[in-house]
């Protein structure tokens, strides 16, 4: 009995101890109630709604797994990074589009100001703007030789037309513009001013020349003064004093000749028939005249 008692005691004092516990259980279960993330089963959604208030932060989260099949919640720190390299982005993005328009308008401009290919002619054009030409600088020297395809430049232009023009002589130049000035040949008392005219005339000089020119005579072996069509022996004038020795091969003038005859008719008292007109001459005898005349002509 007095065992019971005891146990009763204790049983007394236990369920005291657990209803105080099941008490405070249920204290907690009811804050638990009012402060868990709870189940909104009209949404289907965890709610942090608390108290009095609709919404609630929830703090402590862990990075949750950003990934393609990632149901995790992820944290204010994660978004932080992403808001980041989102707002840098939208700045890349607006330097970009600047970037975008500033090259869209140099390709533009490019499009305007490039030297730009003609489909139709299957060459490149240097029209630009409302000219249909324009000038195109600062071009390297091209390759001169038989097989290069380069441009050449206006320096390499110039410099063949000044040697070209030192080639043609007759005062042919090329100015500081590279205006061409041809040349001029005098050719006798005319002028010409091309080289086929020149040569023309020339020629014409030349054959005139040959037509009035003291020949050698193959046939002959000797010149010959014949002349015109008719090949009628002409007189030769200005021959300069030939040289009077045993060994000259020198022609002698009528001059030298005369001066020949003077002597014989002075040596001889007779006066050849050329000389007969000289009346103090005239007392010659016929005789002496002729022995003269024999020794002085052929």
């Amino acid at each position: 009995m007095a065992t019971n008692t005891t146990n009763i005691a204790n049983n007394t004092s236990n369920i005291a101890t657990n209803t105080t516990n099941i008490s405070n259980l249920t204290e907690t279960v009811t804050n638990l109630g009012e402060d868990a993330l709870k189940w909104d089963k009209d949404n289907g959604v965890f709610t942090a709604a608390h108290g009095t208030e609709t919404t609630s932060k929830i703090t402590n989260v862990k990075d949750g797994d950003l990934t393609t099949g990632s149901t995790d919640a992820v944290n204010g720190s994660q978004l932080k990074t992403t808001n980041d390299a989102v707002a840098t982005n939208t700045t890349n993005i607006a330097t970009n589009t600047t970037n975008i328009s500033n090259l869209t308008e140099t390709v533009t401009n490019l499009g305007e100001d490039a030297l730009k290919w003609d489909k139709d002619n299957g060459v490149f054009t240097a029209a630009h703007g409302n000219n249909t030409a324009s000038k195109i600088t600062n071009i390297l020297d091209g390759t001169v030789t038989a097989t290069s395809s380069d441009a050449i430049n206006g320096s390499q232009l110039y410099d063949l037309s000044s040697n070209i023009a030192t080639y043609f002589g007759g005062n042919a130049s090329v100015n500081t513009d590279g205006v061409f000035t041809g040349p001029t040949y005098k050719i006798g008392e005319t002028n010409y001013y091309n080289v086929g005219d020149a040569l023309a005339a020339i020629n014409s000089s030349f054959s005139t020349s040959l037509g009035d020119a003291l020949l050698w005579d193959a046939t002959a072996g000797k010149f010959s003064a014949k002349h015109g069509t008719n090949g009628d022996a002409s007189v030769i004038t200005d021959v300069a004093d030939g040289e009077i020795s045993d060994s000259s091969s020198d022609a002698v003038n009528g001059s030298q000749l005369h001066g020949v005859s003077s002597y014989v008719v002075d040596a001889l008292g007779v006066v050849p028939k050329s000389m007969q007109t000289a009346p103090s001459l005239r007392r010659r005898t016929p005789l002496l005249m002729l022995i003269t005349i024999m020794s002085v002509m052929p």
